[in-house]
């Protein structure tokens, strides 16, 4: 067993094994192995942040403040999945977009209860 790395896994389990090997075994050889790729992550820099996020980092957001016309416009005119809010140029929330879009419907048609 000393040849597998076992040593020392009698202390990790739980009640310990009697003669059979215990359920979890292969779970953990595995934490062991990846024990050592187990590091403090690494500081990301404005460059590597903007390679790695561009592609999916939406900037574009909606301010709570703008005139009722323009904001409607934009949020109908944006295509992305969500909207994001600001208020005074901080983060205020998401809406989805089709939110926005039955949020119109209900204004203009105005079902009845």
């Amino acid at each position: 067993m000393k040849e597998l790395g076992l040593e020392g896994m009698r202390r990790l389990t739980h009640p310990p094994p009697r003669e059979a090997l215990h359920p979890f075994l292969e779970e953990q050889l595995l934490a062991r192995r990846v024990d050592r790729f187990d590091t403090s992550p690494e500081e990301i820099d404005l460059p590597r942040l903007l390679a790695l996020f561009t592609p999916v980092l939406h900037t574009r957001a909606l301010e709570r403040s703008d005139e009722d016309a323009a904001w409607l416009c934009a949020a109908l005119l944006d295509e992305g999945d969500y909207i994001a809010f600001t208020d005074s140029g901080r983060y205020a929330g998401l809406l989805p977009g089709a939110a926005v879009a039955r949020g119109v419907l209900l204004a203009v048609v105005r079902p009845e209860a």
